[in-house]
């Protein structure tokens, strides 16, 4: 599940598995698409799956100690929203286009078309890689994690604090010099996925669905004037 992921050009863009541990044991796997949600609603997802999961539990030990106390799912689950994903969507095409937002919005990113970067070079894997019958790469993806700890979160923190910065521009700044690095270009063009949800109805925030606005956001990595050392760059963003 982590190496393929669902497919993107079928439906349905999730993958539930379970694995059984013993007989009273089991581990469910989720795989989802980002295609189908956002952070929001992920976390809207998330909750909602430890009530059930919890609630579940609460009933098996009621269930086992003879209890006749018992507490409906429905009261623990919060309302569900009053309109779908769909709403939304038809909502903000009748309506975001004419509102002034859109329009100054739509002006200020056709005014900077002709000065946007591309996309980063990044390398690829040789076609010595690929399956030569289903053309496709047989190359996995690995993530990469490492935890701050108490202290170091801290320092970071201070640190951002003494620059003027936010730890997100600081995790941006990382990313981006990762991309420098592996890639062949200074100056590229990265998309930024911002949750980003109009309040057409009061329940938007309950929904669960993409509600993402991608923020083109202009990289560039060229070596700072006056410094002599090449290790050091200099970095800008533009949005």
């Amino acid at each position: 599940m982590m190496d393929n992921g669902p497919t993107v050009h079928d439906w349905p863009l999730f993958e539930v598995r379970v694995t059984h541990l013993s007989a009273t044991s089991s581990l469910i796997h989720l795989s989802l698409s980002l295609f189908l949600m956002d952070a929001m609603s992920d976390l809207v997802f998330r909750q909602e799956l430890s009530i059930i999961y919890r609630s579940l539990l609460l009933s098996k030990t009621l269930a086992s100690s003879s209890s006749s106390s018992s507490t409906s799912l429905s009261l623990l689950l919060p309302n569900a929203p009053r309109i779908r994903f769909r709403d939304y969507c038809i909502a903000l095409d009748q309506k975001l286009h004419s509102s002034n937002e859109y329009k100054a919005a739509r002006q200020y990113w056709l005014g900077r078309l002709s000065s946007l970067s591309t996309g980063p070079e990044l390398p690829t894997m040789p076609t010595t890689a690929l399956d030569k019958s289903s053309k496709i790469s047989i190359g996995k993806f690995v993530n990469y994690h490492r935890w701050l700890s108490v202290v170091e979160w801290k320092r970071a923190q201070r640190n951002c604090s003494y620059h003027s910065v936010t730890m997100p521009a600081v995790l941006l700044t990382a990313y981006a010099v990762v991309l420098y690095k592996w890639g062949s270009r200074d100056r590229f063009l990265i998309n930024i996925l911002q949750c980003l949800r109009h309040q057409v109805h009061e329940d938007v925030n309950k929904l669960v669905g993409n509600c993402t606005s991608p923020i083109l956001c202009d990289i560039d990595l060229r070596p700072t004037e006056g410094k002599d050392d090449s290790s050091k760059i200099g970095i800008s963003f533009r949005v």
